[in-house]
C-alpha cells in the first residue's frame, strides 16, 4: 500500500511538473477563491466593528457611556455602589472599562442674597478619582478635618471671586437654619475639558449651571466621608460614570450588550428599596449598537451579494481550468487506462494533486486576508473617511476557507473522474466537437434562468434581500441573497447559446471570401465552439461582475446624494426661532447673507387627511419661486416641476388693497375712538372687576408684500375719547444697524382693531380712520385712501356670548372713513376676544384652492388631476382643493409616514384669513445657495441674528451618509470584486488560450509549412482571441448592464434595513465599465502577443514528425 501511494505521488509530481503553467493558474485560481471567501467573513466584521467605534467615539459623551443616577439618603450609598458595580460589570463583561463615581449636595444658598430673591446657588460634591484629570494651580486636595475643607475649579474661583484659604459661609436651601463654613484649600483646573471624564456638564466644565432665573455654582470639591457625613445631607445625588472599552467588544458580542443595557434599570430597581428613589439610567448605547446590528446586516447582505457572485466565477474558473487540464491529459489518461489503471486510482491522484493545491491554499488565505485587508487602511473607500479597520482571521474565515478548498478538489477531480470514465477513441474526442454545450443540450440553463426568475419574483415582491421573520427580526434570505448570483449565471449562460449561431455565421460568411486567415479563424471557431464557449463563458461572468459592481458603487453613490436632496429638501433649510428678524423682513434678512440667491418661505403641518387616508403632510410654500428652490428628481414630477408649480399658481386669489407707494419703513394711521358711556342707572355686578366692563381696542395693520405674502404690524393701543390720534407702527422692527427690508410693493389689506368683549353690557362706539401714512425719510399721507371703497366686518367668535356688530357710517365729506361699533357681550366667566375690521374692497376669493398631492393620494382616493378634494383639518373653517397636478414624492416627507399635498403658501394665506385670526406663517425658510457658499451660509444660520435651532444643508448631509462606515464597507467590497473579476478573467483565458495552442501546435505547424506567414499567423491568433473577446465583451456588457438594471433598485438599502426614499436610480460609470474593458482587452492582447511569439518559436520539422491530427 506505501508503495502504490508513493508511486502514485511519484506520478503527480512528474505530471504536475509537465503541466505546470496550467497548475500554476489552477494555484492562483484556487488562491484567489480561498482568500476570496476568507476575506469575505473577515471584512464584514472587521468593518462593522470599526464603523461601531468610530460611531462611538464620535457620538456625543453622553450618548456613546452609560450614566447611572439615583437620589437617596448617604447610609445606603455603599450599598448603591456595590450594587451599581455589580450590575455594571456583568452587563459590561465583553467589553470591561472604567467607572468613575460623582455625588452632589443639596443646593445651597451663596450669601449676601435677599431671602425671597435667592438665585444663586452652589453645591458641595465628591468626585471619584479627580486628581487623575485635574491639577492643582494653587493650594492642595481638601482632606477630612474638623474644619470642612474643599477645593473649587479656576473657572468657579473667578467666577465668585474665591482664592485659596477663603472661607464662605452657605445657607442649606431646603433647611435654612443649617449653614455651613467652608474653606477653600485648592484650586484646580481640568486637565482637558473635552475629556469624558468632565461629560460635557457645565457645572463640571465651566463652574456654572444654569436653569431659568437660577444660577448654580461649584461644585466645592470635598473629601466623600465629609459630603456623606459632615454636612449631614437627608440625601444626596449619585451618579455613576461608566465608560466602556469598546475596543475588546467582538462583533458577535453587540446584539447581546445592546440587550444587557436595555435591561440595566430595570434590573437595578428591581434589586433595590423601594423606600427609596429609582434609578435612572442614561444613554443611548443600546440605540447605537441596535442600528450598528442593523447596519452590520446590510453590509453582510451586501457583500454576500458580491461575495456569492465571485464564488461563482471562482468555480467556474477553477473548472474551466480542471476541464482544459483533464483535456490536456487525454491521452495520458487513456494511455494509463490500456496499462491497467483503475478509475478509482486515476480520480485519487486528482485528489492528491488538488490536496497538494488546496490545503495549503487554505491554511494561508485566512492569514492573507488579513494581509491584503489592512491595505485598505491606506487606500480606497475606507482610508478616505479615515476608518482604520482591524482584520483578524476568526474561526469561521477558516470554516469557508476549508469550505473552499475542498470544492477546489472535487472541480479538479471531477473533470479528471469523467475522463477516465470515457471509452471514446481520443481521435474522436479531439474531432470536430458538438454545436452546443451538456447544458444546453439538456436544457439546464433554461431551468437555471427560470430559478433565477422566481428568485427575482420573491425579491421584488419582499422589496429587499432582508427580511422580517414572525417576532420581527431581521435576516438575510438565502435564495433572495443569492437571486443576483443566479441572474448572472442564467444570463452568462444563456447568452452563450448565440455563439455557435455566431459562429456558423461567420464560417459562412468567411468561406466565400478571398482571405485565408478571416476562414481558418471561421473554421477554428465554427470546429470548437464549445471550447470557446467555455472560455466566453468566464469572461461573460467576469465582465458582468465588474460592471455589476461599478453599478453597485456609482448607483450608491448617487442614492446617498439623493437622498441627502430630498431630506434637506433645498440647499440649505433653516428652522425659524425666536429672534429679531420678523416675518416681515425675513426674507431679505436671509437673502442679505453671501451666497443666498432665494430664500423660500415653508409652513409645514401634518394631519389627518380623512378618516381612512392616513395623515396628509401639508407643505405650504411660495410656488412662485419653488422651482428655483426645491430640489426634486426630475423622474419624482411625471411634469416639468416649474409646470406643477405654475398650476398652483394659476388659482392665488386677489384681495382688496390700499397701495403703498415706494419702500416705507414704517406706517402710522390716524385714528379717533370715541366710546359711549356706561347708561346711568346699570350697575355692575359685585364679583366683576371693572376693567371686565371696558373697551378699548388696540389697531394693527395686514399688510400683503410683494410676494402676495400677508403680515400683521401692531400699532399700538387706542386712546379712548381722545381725538384724533396718530398710531405709528415700524416696518423694520429689531433689526438696527441692519438693511433688510420687507419685500416691496407693499399694500394694506385690512385695519384691524382687537378688543376684549365687555362683560354682562354691550357698549357702543364710533371709530374713524382718516388716514394712511408712510415713512420714508419723513411721514408722507398715503394717496388713493378716500378714492378707494372701504367694507366693514367682525371676525370670528369664539365662546358664549351676544354677537357684536359693525356698521359704515355715511361719509362726513372729511375723507374719514367711520364705522359705528356695538361691542356684544360676553357671557363667560373669562374674556372674549373679537376683532373689528376695515379693509379695502375688492376681494377676490375663488371657491377653491390649487393643490398638488401624491400619484399614491389620487389612487387611494379614486380622484384625478382636476377633481376636487377636501381639506378639513388645514383651516379652521373647510376647504376645498383643486388638484392641479400629482407627484410621486415630495422632498423632505417619508413616503411611509404621510401623503405630501404641497399648496401655494400665499393663497393659503388669504383663503383662511380672518380679522383677529393668526395668519399662517413660516416654519422653515429654505434657500437656493451656490454650492462653495453652503457651508458658510449654514454656520452664519446658526448664529445671532438668525439663531436658527435646526440648519440642513444638502452637502452635509450627503457627506454624512456617504461617510458611514459600515456603509462603506460595502463599497470596500465591491472595489475588491471588481479587481478579482479582472483577475479571473484573464487568468482563465490565458490557461484556455495556451491549452488550446498546445493542442493546435500541429495544426500552426502544418499551415506554417504550407507557406503562412509570421504575420499572417499572428493574424490568425488575433482574429482567432479577438472575436472570442469581442463577443465576450458585448455579452457580458449586456448581462451586466441588464442584471444591475434590475437587482440594483432591490438590494440597494438604507443601513437601517428600509428602502431608499427617493427610490434608486441605477446610474451605470460607463468610463469605469470603459477602463474595465480596456484592462480586459489590454491583457488578452498581451496574452495572445505572448502566444504568437511562443507559437513562432515552435520547429516545423519537430511538429510535422509528431504525426498529430
Amino acid at each position: 500500500m506505501r508503495g502504490m501511494l508513493t508511486a502514485a505521488w511519484r506520478v503527480v509530481a512528474k505530471r504536475s511538473v509537465a503541466d505546470w503553467l496550467i497548475l500554476a493558474a489552477a494555484t492562483v485560481t484556487i488562491l484567489l477563491a480561498t482568500v476570496l471567501l476568507a476575506a469575505g467573513s473577515i471584512y464584514v466584521d472587521a468593518v462593522t466593528l470599526g464603523g461601531l467605534q468610530r460611531t462611538l467615539q464620535d457620538a456625543p459623551i453622553e450618548e456613546a457611556n452609560v450614566e447611572i443616577s439615583v437620589r437617596s439618603p448617604p447610609g445606603v450609598y455603599a450599598q448603591n455602589d456595590a450594587l451599581v458595580v455589580d450590575e455594571v460589570l456583568e452587563t459590561f463583561v465583553a467589553t470591561g472599562g472604567s467607572i468613575f463615581r460623582r455625588a452632589l449636595s443639596d443646593s445651597y444658598e451663596l450669601p449676601t442674597q435677599a431671602s425671597d430673591t435667592v438665585t444663586d446657588l452652589i453645591v458641595f460634591g465628591y468626585y471619584d478619582s479627580i486628581e487623575d484629570h485635574a491639577s492643582l494651580v494653587d493650594g492642595a486636595w481638601p482632606e477630612r478635618a474638623s474644619r470642612l475643607e474643599a477645593a473649587i475649579s479656576a473657572a468657579t474661583a473667578d467666577l465668585l471671586d474665591l482664592g485659596r484659604g477663603d472661607q464662605v459661609t452657605v445657607t442649606n436651601r431646603r433647611d435654612r437654619e443649617r449653614t455651613v463654613r467652608v474653606t477653600v484649600t485648592g484650586i484646580y483646573s481640568p486637565d482637558n475639558p473635552d475629556h469624558p471624564y468632565w461629560y460635557d456638564d457645565p457645572l463640571d466644565v465651566a463652574g456654572l449651571a444654569q436653569a431659568g432665573s437660577f444660577r448654580t455654582f461649584g461644585p466645592l470639591v470635598v473629601d466623600r466621608q465629609a459630603l456623606l457625613a459632615d454636612l449631614q445631607p437627608v440625601a444626596v445625588d449619585v451618579d455613576w460614570r461608566v465608560f466602556p472599552d469598546y475596543d475588546d467588544l467582538a462583533i458577535n458580542e453587540v446584539r447581546q450588550l445592546s440587550g444587557s443595557v436595555a435591561g440595566l434599570e430595570e434590573r437595578l430597581n428591581a434589586a433595590t428599596d423601594a423606600r427609596f428613589d429609582s434609578f435612572r439610567v442614561t444613554s443611548q448605547i443600546g440605540r447605537i449598537l441596535t442600528e450598528t446590528d442593523r447596519s452590520l446586516l446590510v453590509t453582510r447582505s451586501g457583500v454576500t451579494v458580491l461575495s456569492i457572485q465571485l464564488t461563482a466565477l471562482a468555480g467556474y474558473a477553477l473548472f474551466l481550468t480542471a476541464g482544459l487540464l483533464a483535456e490536456s491529459r487525454t491521452v495520458e489518461v487513456h494511455l494509463l487506462r490500456s496499462r491497467g489503471a483503475t478509475t478509482g486510482q486515476i480520480l485519487t491522484m486528482a485528489v492528491m494533486e488538488g490536496s497538494i493545491l488546496a490545503i495549503p491554499a487554505a491554511l494561508v488565505a485566512p492569514w492573507l486576508a488579513v494581509w491584503l485587508l489592512s491595505m485598505l487602511n491606506t487606500a480606497g473607500p475606507l482610508s478616505s473617511v479615515a476608518l482604520t479597520i482591524a482584520p483578524v482571521a476568526t474561526p469561521g474565515s477558516f470554516v469557508l476557507s476549508a469550505l473552499a478548498a475542498i470544492g477546489c478538489i472535487v472541480a479538479l477531480a471531477v473533470p479528471a473522474y469523467r475522463s477516465a470514465r470515457s471509452r471514446a477513441d481520443v481521435r474522436a474526442e479531439r474531432s470536430r466537437q458538438p454545436g452546443r454545450t451538456f447544458a444546453q443540450r439538456a436544457g439546464l440553463d433554461l431551468a437555471l434562468l427560470l430559478l433565477a426568475g422566481i428568485a427575482f419574483w420573491q425579491l421584488r415582491r419582499y422589496g429587499s434581500q432582508i427580511t422580517s421573520s414572525l417576532d420581527g427580526r431581521l435576516g438575510i434570505d438565502p435564495l433572495l441573497v443569492m437571486a443576483p448570483a443566479l441572474g448572472l449565471v442564467a444570463g452568462a449562460v444563456l447568452a452563450l447559446r448565440s455563439i455557435p449561431t455566431l459562429a456558423r455565421i461567420a464560417d459562412r460568411i468567411a468561406s466565400v471570401g478571398t482571405s485565408t486567415v478571416a476562414a481558418l479563424a471561421a473554421w477554428q471557431v465554427g470546429r470548437r465552439p464549445v471550447r470557446y464557449a467555455r472560455s466566453a463563458l468566464l469572461l461573460i461572468i467576469a465582465i458582468s461582475i465588474g460592471i455589476f459592481a461599478a453599478s453597485y458603487t456609482s448607483t450608491w453613490t448617487t442614492s446617498q446624494t439623493d437622498q441627502a436632496d430630498f431630506d434637506t429638501g433645498s440647499d440649505v433649510r433653516s428652522h425659524r426661532a425666536a429672534s429679531p428678524i420678523t416675518d416681515l423682513v425675513a426674507q431679505a434678512a436671509y437673502q442679505r447673507i453671501d451666497g443666498v440667491q432665494i430664500a423660500m418661505p415653508v409652513a409645514r403641518q401634518v394631519s389627518q387627511l380623512g378618516r381612512t387616508l392616513g395623515n396628509g403632510a401639508f407643505i405650504m410654500l411660495d410656488a412662485a419661486v419653488a422651482e428655483s428652490v426645491v430640489r426634486i428628481r426630475d423622474d419624482l414630477s411625471p411634469e416639468p416641476f416649474s409646470e406643477v408649480m405654475r398650476g398652483l399658481l394659476e388659482n392665488r386669489p386677489v384681495l382688496g388693497a390700499l397701495p403703498l407707494p415706494g419702500e416705507p419703513t414704517g406706517v402710522a394711521i390716524d385714528v379717533a375712538f370715541e366710546l359711549d358711556p356706561l347708561p346711568e342707572d346699570f350697575a355692575a355686578p359685585a364679583d366683576i372687576a371693572v376693567d371686565r366692563l371696558a373697551f378699548a381696542p388696540a389697531a394693527r395693520l395686514v399688510l400683503q408684500d410683494g410676494n402676495d405674502l400677508l403680515h400683521e404690524v401692531d400699532l399700538g393701543p387706542v386712546p379712548v375719547d381722545a381725538g384724533t390720534v396718530r398710531l405709528e407702527g415700524s416696518l423694520v422692527p429689531g433689526l438696527a444697524s441692519d438693511d433688510s427690508t420687507p419685500a416691496y410693493p407693499l399694500s394694506v389689506v385690512d385695519i384691524t382693531f382687537p378688543s376684549l368683549m365687555p362683560f354682562g353690557i354691550e357698549r357702543t362706539a364710533t371709530l374713524s380712520v382718516s388716514g394712511v401714512w408712510i415713512e420714508a425719510g419723513g411721514w408722507e399721507p398715503v394717496p388713493g385712501f378716500t378714492e378707494i371703497e372701504w367694507q366693514a366686518a367682525t371676525g370670528r367668535l369664539s365662546g358664549r356670548a351676544i354677537a357684536p356688530s359693525i356698521e359704515l357710517m355715511p361719509s362726513a365729506g372729511n375723507g374719514a372713513v367711520s364705522v359705528e361699533i356695538k361691542s356684544g357681550v360676553g357671557r363667560e366667566s373669562l374674556p372674549v376676544p373679537i376683532t373689528f375690521s376695515i379693509r379695502p374692497a375688492g376681494t377676490d376669493l375663488p371657491p377653491t384652492m390649487s393643490v398638488v398631492v401624491s400619484e399614491d393620494f389620487l389612487e387611494s382616493t379614486g380622484t384625478a388631476v382636476g377633481d376636487q378634494v377636501r381639506l378639513s383639518s388645514l383651516a379652521a373653517r373647510p376647504l376645498t382643493g383643486l388638484v392641479a397636478a400629482a407627484v410621486t414624492e415630495f422632498p423632505t416627507v417619508d413616503p411611509a409616514l404621510a401623503e405630501p399635498v404641497i399648496i401655494d403658501l400665499p393663497s393659503l394665506q388669504m383663503m383662511t384669513y380672518e380679522p383677529g385670526g393668526d395668519i399662517r406663517s413660516a416654519d422653515e425658510w429654505w434657500l437656493a445657495v451656490l454650492e462653495e457658499d453652503i457651508a458658510p451660509v449654514a454656520s452664519a444660520l446658526a448664529a445671532p441674528p438668525y439663531e436658527s435651532p435646526g440648519v440642513e444643508d444638502r452637502l452635509t448631509r450627503a457627506r454624512t451618509l456617504k461617510s458611514n462606515p459600515v456603509a462603506l464597507g460595502t463599497i470596500g467590497a465591491l472595489s475588491i470584486g471588481f479587481v478579482a473579476a479582472v483577475v479571473f478573467a484573464a487568468m482563465g483565458f490565458a490557461v484556455s488560450s495556451f491549452v488550446s495552442a498546445r493542442e493546435r501546435v500541429g495544426e500552426y505547424g502544418l499551415v506554417r509549412a504550407l507557406g503562412l506567414s509570421d504575420r499572417q499567423l499572428s493574424a490568425w491568433l488575433s482574429i482567432d482571441h479577438g472575436v472570442l473577446a469581442g463577443l465576450s465583451l458585448i455579452l457580458g456588457t449586456g448581462v451586466g448592464v441588464l442584471l444591475s438594471w434590475l437587482i440594483l433598485p432591490l438590494v440597494t438599502v438604507t443601513q437601517d434595513a428600509s428602502a431608499a426614499v427617493p427610490s434608486v436610480e441605477v446610474i451605470y460609470p460607463w468610463r469605469a465599465v470603459l477602463w474595465l474593458e480596456l484592462s480586459v482587452l489590454g491583457a488578452l492582447a498581451a496574452i495572445v502577443v505572448t502566444l504568437a511569439i511562443l507559437v513562432r518559436r515552435i520547429g516545423l520539422a519537430a511538429v510535422l514528425r509528431m504525426g498529430v491530427d
